[in-house]
């Protein structure tokens, strides 16, 4: 009996974190630095799905990956990156308005 029950209970957990994941999408893409600006580090990616350039701009960088590259100067403007970023879609807040998505930058790594 005591075993259906820790069945039970493991499964209700394991669906209440795949409800969490499916809500927080993580990205990859291979990107152009553009600079730090408005205490945002943006950057761009070339020719998305209708061929327009798509820019992301990141308030949130681990301390890891800015120790690792000064993204505060001009030093890296214009090189390639491959980035992994999470986005965080818009959600209604308590009072009905709706907060803006976000992105977060999970992984850095320059590209030759």
């Amino acid at each position: 009996m005591k075993t259906k029950v820790i069945l039970v209970l493991c499964a209700l957990s394991l669906s209440f974190l795949s409800f969490k994941a499916m809500d927080q999408e993580v990205k990859s893409a291979v990107v152009t630095y553009d600079g730090y600006e408005y205490e945002e580090y943006n950057f761009s990616l070339s020719g998305g799905e209708d061929g327009e350039d798509t820019y992301l701009a990141f308030s949130e960088i681990s301390t890891d990956i800015l120790n690792s590259f000064d993204l505060k100067s001009d030093e890296l403007v214009g090189e390639t990156f491959k980035i992994t970023y999470q986005i965080i879609p818009e959600k209604e807040t308590e009072n009905g308005e709706f907060t803006e998505e976000t992105y977060i930058l999970k992984s850095l790594k320059k590209v030759n």
